[in-house]
């Protein structure tokens, strides 16, 4: 019995430890599977944010392809417009061409039509202007010697106040008239000049007749030669954008049978305090007939 004891035992400590050896094992194998599966999770894990981040761009692709698309069909839209803009643009640049024609044969048609007007109205004309008795000569009771029967005519007595004569002009003015309205009849000769015809204006009296007022005026009533450069001016101005104009001026006194340059700069003295020689002034005909003088200081501009 002893034997039979022993002998169980025995087995039972040897069953014992082959079991330990085989938990020993199976834990082993088990840890290596936690740790497989971990590996496995964490490469899930890699897989599933790799396909999240394709997916994204995926998304990102067929928007970018859709935002493809729109610019292409905007282009297209916009290349259409283009040549329907293009083809405007040459119409509306052909019929610009025509109407500048039309608009140069209407300004030829213009300039020779109202020359024309004023070539019928004489290409000399002659104004006379009554100028109003000074204050000095109403006290002395002194009257007109004039007598105005219409807008053209002029009589005064004559031989006794017995007869009358009587002289005809283009237009009288009476001394009433402002210088506005002296200038309102010479107002065109300034288109004239700009259209390129030659206009020449000078007034012709007696001393104290108002040769110098009607010319030259004064700064509140000013006269012909003012209103004339502001005139000219004035359509410049309104023209300069389809003309380039070229002003040139030189101012000439002539005094006892002599021409002075008014735009002559001062001259310096020489010795014993004499001003040296002016330069001479010589009246000549260009190679186009009109008539120049040599040596005059001319000022220009362009505009």
């Amino acid at each position: 019995m002893q034997r039979v004891e022993r002998a169980k035992e025995q087995e039972v400590v040897e069953l014992r430890g082959k079991l330990e050896a085989a938990q020993g094992d199976v834990r082993g194998q088990l840890k290596t599977k936690d740790d497989k599966i971990s590996e496995i999770l964490e490469e899930l894990a890699s897989i599933s944010a790799l396909y999240s981040e394709a997916k994204e761009q995926v998304e990102q692709a067929k928007n970018d392809e859709r935002e493809l698309e729109e610019l292409r069909e905007m282009k297209s839209d916009i290349e259409r417009k283009d040549k329907q803009q293009a083809a405007i643009i040459e119409h509306q640049a052909k019929r610009l061409e025509e109407l500048e024609k039309l608009y140069r044969d209407e300004q030829v048609a213009r300039k020779r039509a109202f020359n024309t007007m004023e070539d019928m109205k004489g290409k000399i004309r002659v104004f006379c202007r009554v100028r109003p008795i000074l204050p000095f000569e109403f006290e002395k009771g002194q009257t007109f010697a004039l007598n105005l029967p219409d807008e053209l005519t002029v009589t005064h007595p004559w031989k006794d106040e017995k007869k009358h004569r009587e002289y005809g002009f283009d237009q009288v003015f009476p001394p009433g008239c402002s210088q506005d309205q002296v200038f309102e009849d010479t107002r065109h000769l300034v288109q004239s000049a700009v259209d390129g015809y030659n206009v020449c204006i000078f007034a012709y009296g007696q001393t104290g007749s108002g040769k110098t007022f009607t010319i030259y005026g004064n700064e509140r009533e000013p006269g012909l030669t003012p209103r004339g450069v502001s005139e000219l001016f004035k359509i410049i101005n309104r023209d300069s954008g389809k003309y380039t104009f070229s002003v040139t001026c030189f101012m000439l006194e002539l005094y006892q049978d002599s021409l002075m340059d008014l735009l002559l700069p001062p001259q310096p003295k020489g010795r014993g305090g004499q001003v040296a020689d002016l330069p001479k002034l010589d009246i000549k005909k260009d190679p186009k007939g009109l008539v120049t003088v040599a040596g005059a200081t001319i000022v220009e501009t362009l505009y």
